[in-house]
């Protein structure tokens, strides 16, 4: 680079200025690689700003053999002097790159050249653009981390003649500028932007080629609770109704991905706007647990507490709304604690509570269960009592069996009895039911539940 540098510094300092090559009608031919073309292409940042002064003719705009010219490589290359002569002299701020159509809007956004977007807008950049992917510049400031000055500059810069701006177009996947956004949300916590989209007229119930809303997405693959909160404040302080019970195309449930994905507080949100618990229906197997097990038990503490306390929590929940837990939604709870396969270790529960860490205990809320039975420690603990401790720290796996066995023991018992009973054909007394599952483990609860329901099929 150096090596290039001082040829170039030495026709700088001679004075010569590029002229362009005239056709037979002794007009300027403006279909020319140049230098200037090949610095771009190589990533020479301070040659391309020499270069500029020496093919400094701002009123001719060069384009390669593929029509990529002198203008878009400036406003890529944050050459924002160059820019601002390009279009003091009559520059389209508007023309396209053949090959990609992008407009230098599209450019400039792509490389967060804050300046230069700024001066194209200024000077007429039509932000409906869209490139041969269907991507607008709102799609493209989306998809950028910390992008909301970005958004709110190019609402407010863009001129009148292109408002409003179309704020719900879709690329050629199909996603519009605020689905784009939630997907850097989901990566990176970002939500300013999608707060400034949707106070601008962004359509939260608009839908996907899969008919799923972004509360769909939010609530089939958003972990964190704070982009939900802020979904649901930015459309409550903007007075917009969000379709709670919208189906997509598998006729599934927003409320029914934020249980499948043991989300508490989304579930939550959902029925304080409405949720209708009414017509719900428990997600089966096939979803129920499967795409956030395997990030919660890569990511978390206590993965197999956390996962149980949550599945609990979320049904009792439900029910305490008005919901009513049939025998196949219970079989499918039934069946995902059995597959954390943490029922199944009978032996560690023969251990005295002294042997469980006492002095690491002794400051936390959970202690007490390790000495409590089990119908004594769901009297006293709450599953959101497990669930907030899980998160807390990591304890040892003897613990965590111990709490999760005591935890889901009113779980297993009360559908035990009700598989059992049918198991018998309702022949035995209630009272010698219970007295039987009240012998028996979690692991030979759950064992019944499972063989009760294969003979009913």
């Amino acid at each position: 680079m150096i090596e290039v540098a001082k040829p170039i510094d030495f026709v700088i300092r001679s004075g010569y200025k590029d002229e362009p090559d005239v056709d037979e009608g002794e007009k300027p031919s403006l279909r020319r690689t140049t230098p200037v073309h090949h610095a771009f292409y190589r990533k020479l940042t301070c040659t391309i700003y020499k270069l500029f002064q020496i093919y400094n003719r701002f009123d001719m705009n060069y384009a390669d053999e593929v029509g990529f010219t002198h203008f878009h490589l400036a406003c890529e290359w944050d050459c924002e002097y160059v820019v601002e002569k390009f279009l003091q002299l009559g520059q389209d701020p508007n023309c396209l790159v053949p090959k990609t159509g992008d407009s230098p809007l599209h450019l400039s956004l792509k490389c967060t050249n804050v300046k230069i977007c700024e001066l194209l807008l200024r000077n007429g950049a039509d932000p409906n653009l869209a490139n041969i992917d269907g991507s607008t510049p709102l799609h493209i400031i989306a998809q950028k981390f910390k992008s909301g000055d970005l958004a709110r500059m190019l609402f407010e810069l863009s001129k009148e003649k292109y408002q409003p701006l179309h704020i719900d177009a879709r690329d050629k996947f199909g996603r519009t500028p605020l689905r784009c956004a939630l997907a850097v949300a989901y990566r990176s916590d970002e939500k300013q932007t999608i707060e400034i989209l949707i106070r601008n007229g962004a359509d939260p119930n608009s839908t996907n080629q899969h008919g799923s809303t972004l509360l769909h997405i939010i609530c089939r693959k958003y972990l964190n609770d704070n982009l939900p909160k802020t979904f649901f404040e930015v459309c409550d302080n903007m007075q917009l109704t969000l379709q709670v019970d919208g189906l997509n195309n598998l006729g599934q449930t927003p409320l029914q991905w934020a249980v499948a994905n043991f989300s508490p507080r989304m579930v939550d949100l959902l029925l304080d706007h409405g949720a209708d618990v009414s017509k719900f229906i428990f997600p089966t197997e096939c979803y129920f647990g499967k795409s956030l097990s395997f990030r919660m038990c890569n990511s978390s503490f206590n993965p197999e507490l956390r996962l149980a306390s949550a599945a609990l929590m979320i049904v009792e929940r439900l029910e305490n709304r008005g919901y009513e837990l049939d025998q196949s939604g219970a079989l499918t709870i039934v069946k995902f604690l059995d597959r954390l396969k943490i029922f199944n270790m009978s032996k560690h529960l023969r251990m005295p509570w002294y042997c469980y860490g006492g002095g690491y205990f002794a400051s936390m809320l959970p202690y007490d269960v390790f000495r409590l039975q089990p119908t004594e420690a769901t009297k006293r603990f709450k599953y959101e009592d497990y669930y907030e401790f899980s998160k807390s720290a990591n304890i040892g796996k003897i613990c965590v069996i111990q709490l999760c066995e005591k935890m889901s023991r009113r779980f297993f018992q009360r559908w035990a009895l009700e598989f059992v009973m049918e198991l018998t054909h309702y022949e035995l007394p209630i009272i010698c039911c219970e007295k039987i599952i009240a012998k028996l483990m979690n692991q030979d609860l759950i064992h019944i539940c499972i063989a009760a329901s294969g003979q009913s099929h």
